[in-house]
């Protein structure tokens, strides 16, 4: 774990409420970094402590080298409101980058991204790995649902490369329902499935993937609160078949889908 600080490049928003956020900060802190990790964001200034905990956002895109990294930020609060509205030239004090990434296996020829969950910051984990995925000619299709259009994130944040379907489940764009409608057909056609969602999402999953032979290799960002971000709270525990309890943070936030014990 490392702190730094990171000063603001530029802001903007992409979607209703969602606003991407670009920082610099000293390229040793990115290094070693990988997509699916998160970093602990102060959400106040120097001199205040409201609110107090930090916030957690996961690398939607970083350059080792040029020290660069942006996040993907949701305005729901009062924390992730002081952040989105940072100018250009501020600074943020920021931990991580912390926990687990998403690992691109080089056999991979067929990939299937599927984000699900009401939040739609659930795309950002998955960001970084896309543009090298493509690079390598690797057939990229991406499944997103949201409850409504709105909450949908722009295409305009993906390689051009990748094939987006969309699903909400008030039907105003889209596929009316759910992205798992889309995944049973896409499943069997995926050499690699990345996902990110809730609990009850990906716990759906799951037992799609369950009914399957073989079974596809599925790793998957779960939904954390979090109030340390270090493991020390204990409060973003993920119950791992045939482990216990792991943490989100550390080990975490990507685990292997089939090991994850889900309440859909």
């Amino acid at each position: 774990m490392q702190q730094f600080t990171a000063t603001v490049s530029g802001h903007r928003e992409v979607a209703p409420n969602l606003v991407r956020v670009n920082l610099t900060a000293p390229p040793r802190m990115l290094r070693g970094a990988a997509a699916g990790q998160f970093v602990f964001v102060r959400a106040s200034s120097a001199d205040s402590h409201e609110p107090y905990l930090r916030r957690p956002y996961s690398l939607a895109a970083f350059d080792e080298e040029a020290g660069t990294l942006a996040l993907l930020v949701r305005v729901v609060g009062r924390g992730s409101r002081w952040i989105a509205e940072r100018v250009e030239g501020e600074e943020l004090d920021v931990l991580g980058p912390l926990g687990s990434g998403f690992k691109l296996d080089e056999r991979t020829r067929h990939l299937l991204v599927v984000i699900g969950g009401e939040r739609q910051s659930h795309l950002a984990p998955v960001l970084q790995l896309l543009a090298p995925a493509a690079a390598r000619e690797v057939t990229i299709t991406m499944l997103i649902e949201a409850d409504t259009a709105t909450n949908l994130p722009p295409p305009s944040l993906l390689p051009p490369e990748v094939e987006y379907q969309t699903a909400t489940r008030d039907g105003s764009a889209g596929h009316r329902g759910s992205a798992l409608d889309f995944a049973k057909n896409l499943l069997p056609w995926a050499d690699q499935v990345l996902a990110a969602g809730d609990d009850a999402f990906l716990a759906r999953l799951k037992q799609l993937c369950a009914k399957l032979y073989p079974l596809p290799k599925v790793q998957a960002a779960v939904e954390r609160n979090m109030a340390c971000g270090v493991g020390v709270c204990l409060g973003c525990a993920v119950e791992v078949q045939g482990v216990g309890y792991l943490r989100a943070c550390v080990e975490g936030p990507v685990f292997d889908l089939d090991r994850l014990a889900l309440l859909s």
